[in-house]
């Protein structure tokens, strides 16, 4: 039996990347960020949202979305929407999540950690911008948070769960949530989680030019903490 049309829904800089690039893997079709504007294959309007939605009831088929390519309206259509189930994705650690942000700005690939290192050197962080970053983050977590709550095909996983502490058990979550067979730990697509490079080391945060001032300002119980203390 096919697997239910999904999304991904989530906001930049979340693992949403190599999560759709494993959940490929075992629901086959599975279209990237349909509402990109430099390469999206459907309209931002009202009327793109619905394409979409009809696209993947007619074939079985997932969609990994970014917030950002869409206005509120069309997102929160997107999420009313029951004939798909979300997996909300996103960060419990804003502070990681805007560093990371900011650092992926002036990388040519940043999803390869030679070249983030090698942009993290290169890098001072701007305050202002890391301030309006994480007031960003915070304010499309309560309202889409808030939307999805009221939901009952929403599936809400974090970044930190997929990928340092439960890649097995919260992978297994996100399969039974799509009616899919459980992975066992040696499962090709698990280990693109557990032993891939896609997401970048914490170490390479500690070659930004002033992570020090970043470190001493932001890290906190509230935001989450840019180094383990």
């Amino acid at each position: 039996m096919p697997n239910p049309p999904f999304i991904i829904f989530a906001d930049a800089r979340t693992g949403s990347t190599t999560l759709a690039d494993v959940l490929r893997d075992f629901t086959g079709q599975l279209v990237s960020e349909p509402f990109n504007g430099r390469h999206g294959s459907f309209g931002r309007t009202e009327a793109g949202v619905k394409h979409l939605l009809q696209w993947l009831v007619d074939r079985n088929a997932g969609a990994k979305h970014l917030s950002a390519h869409l206005n509120l309206p069309n997102n929160a259509l997107l999420l009313g929407d029951r004939r798909a189930r979300i997996i909300f994705l996103q960060r419990r650690n804003v502070l990681q999540q805007a560093v990371s942000w900011l650092l992926s700005a002036g990388a040519d690939d940043w999803h390869d950690p030679a070249r983030a290192a090698e942009a993290a050197r290169r890098t001072t962080l701007d305050i202002l911008k890391l301030h309006h970053l994480i007031s960003g983050i915070l304010g499309r977590r309560a309202v889409f948070g808030s939307i999805c709550a009221r939901r009952d095909n929403v599936l809400a996983v974090n970044y930190e769960d997929i990928y340092y502490h439960h890649a097995q058990e919260t992978l297994n979550e996100m399969l039974a949530f799509l009616d899919l067979p459980p992975v066992e730990a040696n499962n090709p697509g698990l280990l693109k989680i557990t032993e891939g490079e896609r997401v970048t080391p914490i170490d390479t945060y500690r070659l930004i030019q002033n992570i020090n001032e970043v470190d001493a300002i932001f890290s906190g119980d509230v935001l989450g903490r840019l180094f383990e203390k």
